[in-house]
């Protein structure tokens, strides 16, 4: 796990980073498929169910773009919609339908 040490205003981790370890200047950026959107988060959370996260350090989870779908939470991609489908909406789920996603003919 790579970390870094540095001093920020009040001793917090930026946002994209956690330290478990409250007043630390140890550190760690949150996993892909995680995000940390404040400044000294003792932890990382996972992306919510329509949206993924393709890097380290994320302070925010990014929507499915359209013509894609995801089902599990923590995720870093989208599944695209399988050929002759389609569908036009950021975000989506897909739980309820996962071989073809929210993706209609």
């Amino acid at each position: 796990k790579q970390w870094y040490q540095r001093r920020v205003r009040g001793n917090k981790c930026p946002k994209g980073q956690y330290s478990p370890i409250e007043g630390t200047t140890q550190c760690y950026s949150c996993d892909k498929g995680f995000f940390a959107d404040l400044e000294g988060s003792k932890e990382c959370q996972p992306c919510q169910v329509g949206h993924f996260a393709d890097s380290e350090g994320a302070q925010t989870c990014t929507a499915c773009p359209a013509g894609s779908y995801q089902y599990k939470t923590g995720a870093t991609s989208c599944y695209n919609c399988k050929a002759g489908t389609a569908q036009s909406k950021e975000g989506q789920v897909g739980e309820y339908r996962r071989s073809e996603g929210e993706c209609f003919r």
